[in-house]
């Protein structure tokens, strides 16, 4: 427990406070200092969402390439995709991939040919 007249010991020595439950209080301290603090704004609790859309047609061919990105990349089709061992051993990943895929429950309406379920 820290005594209310302490509890601005911990900034002053780097420290943030970064949440609180009942019974305690998490602080933080990033190193190295001179860098951004890349922990999220309240980590008690965290929900990721997620979406894949594939059309059937695709709107463009045109592939622009970006400095910032590396040279291979490159558009790749959905079989070659999940044909990928890091994509067949994620548990997640295929439920995702399958929900916004295949319309609906029908795998008949996918625009995959992918056996990835």
């Amino acid at each position: 427990m820290l005594p209310y007249l302490q509890s601005s010991a911990p900034p002053k020595e780097g420290f943030e406070y970064h949440h609180a439950e009942k019974g305690y209080v998490m602080l933080t301290y990033w190193i190295p200092e001179e860098e951004p603090c890349m922990l999220h704004a309240n980590a008690s609790h965290q929900v990721g969402v997620g979406r894949l859309c594939q059309y059937k047609e695709p709107l463009s061919h045109k592939i622009i390439i970006d400095n910032l990105e590396i040279k291979a990349a490159k558009w790749m089709p959905l079989v070659e995709f999940v044909d990928q061992p890091m994509i067949k051993g994620e548990k997640m990943f295929k439920p995702s991939l399958y929900y916004n895929v295949v319309h609906g429950d029908d795998p008949s309406h996918s625009n995959c040919t992918a056996d990835f379920y």
